[in-house]
């Protein structure tokens, strides 16, 4: 997994966000389907999203080990994971802006 830290400029509780790019073998239904038979993880709540690029993903709310929330999508044929801990205020702002670069 490649995973990078982005840090948005706030004044509150600091949001942290993990851009993860998963092996070619594990499709989006492979990585939802990972997080709800762990024992580990609880998923708060589950919805489908529309991305700027019309790509389709899921968001998840996630209870493991504290709150986070991601977004998760096919981009240039791999799956891409967006997670934020921390506050989520830009969560969603931010989660639709992904694309794959030409």
């Amino acid at each position: 997994m490649i995973t990078t830290l982005l840090k948005p400029n706030q004044s509150t509780t600091p949001s942290h966000f993990y851009l993860t790019i998963r092996p070619p073998d594990i499709d989006v239904t492979n990585h939802i389907q990972q997080l709800k038979s762990s024992s580990t993880v609880t998923i708060v709540s589950e919805a489908e999203i529309v991305l700027q690029s019309g790509q389709p993903g899921t968001r998840l709310e996630i209870d493991s080990m504290g709150r986070s929330i991601s977004l998760v999508t096919k981009i240039n044929s791999r799956t891409v994971v967006l997670t934020c801990f921390g506050d989520f205020a830009l969560f969603d702002e931010i989660a639709v802006t992904l694309k794959g670069s030409e």
